[in-house]
């Protein structure tokens, strides 16, 4: 048994990345034109809401929502008279912002570790990949039409 675990563990090692801070936030940005701060705030807190996490901060004015750690997976192992269980959970800060005649809309996912933030370490992009295509999709489907035009820059100037 021990073998096969080993095994996998070697067989699945090279499977994933963990992602620079310049790959999140990469892959946290995207920019809209004919989106007005409040319209995208409001948008980006109902595709969040939708996606199952608590809206804690919801900032219009300013252009900032928060979420609460929404627990994302539960493992648990253990051993002759033992047991323990890990729990991880992932929370989103978003930004938007104006500048000139587009709109910037930053995501930026925390992670938790039996609720102490683990953010620091990186996170695989097998995991948060996923999260940030449910997240995009979402914002595009609560989005109209003409406020789901995508400009190709998505840097962060």
């Amino acid at each position: 048994m021990k073998t096969a675990m080993l095994s996998l563990s070697l067989l699945f090692a090279g499977c994933f990345h963990m992602l620079t801070p310049t790959e999140l936030s990469d892959r946290g940005t995207r920019v809209f034109k004919k989106v007005a701060v409040s319209r995208a705030t409001n948008a980006c807190a109902e595709a969040l809401e939708t996606l199952g996490y608590k809206v804690t901060v919801k900032d219009l004015e300013v252009g900032m929502v928060k979420t609460a750690p929404k627990v994302i997976m539960v493992s648990a192992s253990g051993g002759n008279g033992y047991a323990a269980m890990t729990e991880d959970a992932l929370s989103w800060s978003v930004n938007v912002k104006t500048k000139g005649n587009v709109l910037r809309v930053h995501a930026v996912p925390r992670g938790f570790r039996n609720g102490s933030d683990i953010s620091q370490r990186g996170m695989p992009d097998v995991v948060i990949d996923p999260k940030f295509n449910d997240l995009w999709n979402e914002l595009a489907s609560t989005l109209g039409p003409a406020e789901r035009e995508q400009l190709e820059d998505t840097s962060n100037d």
